[in-house]
């Protein structure tokens, strides 16, 4: 990245009930982790930060990427 550049991590969001955690990395990846073990449970590839907070609804959590998709996991 240069000088100056900016990118941002979607802020955690928490499932309730599956212990587990949908967050998203600077680098465009968007993960689902197991609280109770700290294994990945799911991902979705975005290639570009994330430009909104993370949100979780039900079995499905997402958020918006800084290249304006949205990109969402399913937990089961």
């Amino acid at each position: 990245m240069g000088e100056g550049t900016r990118t941002r991590c979607a802020d955690p969001a928490h499932r309730d009930g599956d212990g587990a955690v949908i967050y998203g990395e600077t680098q465009g990846s968007l993960l689902a982790l197991s609280l109770s073990d700290g294994r990945e449970i799911a991902r979705a590839e975005g290639g570009a930060g994330f430009s909104a907070t993370t949100s979780v609804h039900g079995e499905l959590g997402g958020a918006i990427s800084n290249r304006s998709r949205f990109l969402f996991l399913r937990i089961n």
